[in-house]
């Protein structure tokens, strides 16, 4: 967790940065200071490191070393899993607040970068020593990035474009709507260059976020509807840009800028966003890959509204947060806080318990099929703290195998589009013995 504290109450938000490293379990193993006047865009782990990306209006301390100049710089700097400083590196020309981290599976660092007046939008790869790679410019001026996914070596960006004319990526054309501004998914490919683009209609998307893995890229954002009605939707894309589904979040919608954050696990994607006018109320939403909600869990008390994030290491969840008065978690836990500023926290909201059709929450060993009818996928859900693999199998009724293939994790996507419209029985047999079994309905 990174942020900023003792700083002015006036925007933009500036001063002495804390980075702070806990367990597991929450307990702090160490926290360390930036002193300057300095904002953090954006940071992520890089195994057991973390990478940030920031700007200061001047030089900053770190561990009682001094970093770049009286000019003000982007920064972009790592540090190991004691905290120490590993590599910086110092832009004077780019601009470092709103700005996003992506870190691929194989260790390389994608950066979003805005221009210097906050004008534009620069990709960059990096490696884990620092070194770049390759960079590309968006646009010079209108467009603007908002969030950032990288993913198999591909960059998903969601963004915001408020003409004039139109924005030309490579052969990648966005045009501005007749009516209000434009909103829009970008992929670029291994080498940077624009592959498609998805557009939509809105107000203004500078709360648009974007996750991707092997499931699709999934996007949360604001869009304007025929009637100048104004609405929240998620979408989901297959990697390649082909549209799957949309659905709005059962979450307060205003006008009002929710400041939300997206993170997206092996089986699931979480939504972290503001829930009503006051920013006393903030909800964590889990769907799974066909965006049917899992689990919902609400954070209620007075809160900061810039300051969500939600973050996972594989299905559990955590968020952080700024708060100013007591917090409730779902009737769980009590946060209490009697102080007259501001107090960041962390907190792992674990992974949550799924229910059945009925709405009713699954007990431990319950098996869950889903959606039930189905025609091309299903996930199968095991309620089981730990991983038992085994083997799972589909008959018909007369008993015959339809697919056979190993159970390898407790929540798994089974392709099904080879099956004939029926009643089938999906078989789980763990290697412990144990054994579940579930009727579903192909059509």
């Amino acid at each position: 967790i990174t942020g900023i504290h003792d700083a002015s109450v006036f925007l933009t938000y500036t001063g002495n940065c804390y980075i702070q490293k806990t367990d597991p379990e929450g307990n702090v193993i160490w926290t360390n200071y930036i002193s300057g006047s300095v904002q953090i865009g954006d940071m992520s782990a890089v195994g057991d490191g973390a990478v940030l990306i920031g700007q200061s209006n001047g030089p900053f301390t770190y561990q009682e070393e001094q970093f770049g100049s009286s000019e003000p710089f982007m920064f972009v700097m790592m540090v190991d899993a004691d905290g120490n400083h590993d590599w910086h590196y110092i832009d004077e020309t780019k601009f470092g607040a709103n700005t996003n981290i992506s870190v691929g599976k194989l260790g390389d660092i994608a950066l979003h970068i805005r221009g210097q007046y906050n004008l534009g939008d620069w990709i960059w790869i990096m490696d884990t020593d620092g070194n770049i790679k390759n960079t590309k410019e968006i646009y010079a001026a209108q467009s603007t990035v908002v969030d950032m996914a990288f993913y198999d070596g591909w960059i998903y960006l969601n963004g915001g474009f408020n003409g004039p004319g139109s924005i030309i990526v490579d052969t990648i054309v966005i045009n501005v709507p007749p009516i209000e501004s434009a909103t829009y998914v970008l992929a670029l490919n291994e080498d940077l260059i624009a592959k498609w683009s998805s557009v939509d209609t809105t107000i203004n998307n500078h709360d648009g976020q974007i996750v991707a893995s092997d499931a699709g890229v999934f996007i949360y954002e604001s869009v304007l509807n025929p009637g100048f009605n104004f609405i929240k939707v998620i979408k989901k894309f297959s990697l390649d840009g082909e549209f799957q589904l949309e659905v709005e979040p059962p979450v307060f919608s205003t006008v009002v800028a929710l400041y939300p954050d997206m993170t997206i696990t092996p089986t699931m994607v979480g939504l972290f966003v503001e829930n009503d006018f006051n920013f006393d109320s903030h909800k964590v939403i889990l769907f799974d890959f066909d965006l049917n909600v899992v689990s919902e869990k609400y954070i209620n008390g007075s809160s900061d509204l810039y300051s969500g994030q939600i973050a996972n290491y594989n299905n559990d969840i955590f968020v952080a947060h700024v708060y100013s008065g007591n917090l409730e978690f779902s009737d769980e836990i009590l946060l209490p806080y009697s102080g007259t500023g501001k107090m960041p926290y962390i907190a792992k909201i674990g992974t949550p318990s799924y229910t059945n059709l009925k709405g009713e929450i699954l007990s431990k060993g319950e098996l869950l099929v889903y959606p039930n009818p189905a025609d091309e996928k299903i996930t199968v859900v095991l309620n089981e703290k730990e991983l038992i693999s085994g083997m799972l199998v589909i008959t018909d009724l007369a008993g015959h195998y339809v697919l056979k293939q190993c159970f390898y994790e407790n929540n798994q996507i089974i392709d099904i589009n080879d099956l004939q419209a029926g009643v089938y029985l999906v078989q789980v047999q763990l290697n412990n013995g144990s054994f579940r079994k579930e009727k579903i309905i192909i059509y």
